[in-house]
């Protein structure tokens, strides 16, 4: 098993060209895609809300895109939270169940409401999908910043895609769990990109 586990970490670490690893991407991605996407978001969030704040207060002038972008960088920075706390498992939850039940039932309560999760998360990126085509089908755009609301529409897309991402994961590491016979809710000690 040893040299098994060995040769699959030699093998993952070999990169294709210029030092690149997909692996690696991959495991970068898992560690730091939604964080960096909240602070981008939150980042230009703060700083158009305080640029209105002194052009209003300072010049007695606002304009109507800094409001509008804030609103819609907010819809996005939502969705990448909510893949976050998916990720990390800090979704409020129901969990007296929880409190009276062994360690082996709370993982498959885990699974279970985790493929429920995962269910709802990839009917809603079909019809969030729908909905996006007819708004770039249709052209319709915004009132402040005249662009098209298509690419705001794409939150939804983009969020419920990175929900049923993270739900995958987190199956998969409940799965992993329930194999090992190691408690629920250890949050990356059982990761996909992990060997």
């Amino acid at each position: 098993m040893t040299s098994k586990h060995t040769s699959n970490n030699a093998q993952a670490k070999i990169p294709l060209s210029g030092g690149f690893s997909p692996i690696g991407l991959l495991r970068l991605l898992d560690r730091k895609l939604e964080k960096t996407l909240i602070l981008i978001c939150y980042t230009f969030i703060v700083a158009s809300i305080v640029i209105e704040v002194l052009r209003r207060f300072g010049i007695s002038f606002s304009s109507v895109w800094g409001e509008e972008m804030a609103r819609y960088l907010f819809i996005y920075l939502v969705w990448f939270g909510a893949a976050f706390g998916i990720k990390k498992r800090i979704h409020i939850r129901i969990d007296i169940i929880h409190n009276f039940v062994s360690d082996t039932v709370k993982v498959v309560l885990n699974i279970v409401a985790g493929v429920i999760t995962l269910s709802f998360a990839i009917v809603m990126f079909v019809l969030c999908w729908e909905t996006f085509m007819v708004g770039v089908e249709f052209g319709v755009v915004t009132d402040g910043l005249r662009i098209s609301k298509a690419y705001f529409m794409f939150a939804t897309v983009i969020g419920f895609f990175l929900v049923a991402v993270r739900c995958l994961q987190v199956i998969y590491q409940d799965i992993q769990h329930l194999r090992h016979g190691t408690g629920g809710d250890n949050e990356g000690k059982l990761s996909m990109f992990e060997n």
